[in-house]
């Protein structure tokens, strides 16, 4: 396995994730497998530790812009990642901010 591939692998948690991985890289054209990182970074949900989740949706962004560069000559901005971060957290981690990113009870000045 190439290191890159072994890098890609490194976040699969299974022998059926590594399979799928390895199919999306040697068994489709560059239109099927920009349409098949799409819905894996779109449709991916959280199955791990925020962390361990958070660097795979990065993982998957990065390899998504990648594809994107050498086939379509763009990227897709930053802030797409940071949304879909944001939408796959749990509600604890955006309780304690109020308005204008305040804790609540706190007056912003």
């Amino acid at each position: 396995m190439v290191d890159s591939n072994a890098e890609s692998a490194s976040f699969c948690n299974t022998a059926e994730s590594v399979w799928e991985k390895m199919l999306s890289v040697y068994e489709q054209s560059s239109g099927q497998r920009l349409d098949r990182l799409m819905e894996n970074f779109f449709r991916s949900e959280k199955e791990l530790e925020d962390a361990s989740h958070i660097a795979k949706l990065q993982g998957d962004f990065s390899e998504l812009n990648d594809k994107l560069r050498r086939v379509a000559k763009t990227t897709l901005p930053d802030l797409l990642l940071m949304s879909r971060i944001m939408s796959t957290l749990p509600s604890e981690y955006f309780e304690c901010l109020g308005v204008g990113g305040t804790h609540r009870g706190e007056i912003s000045q």
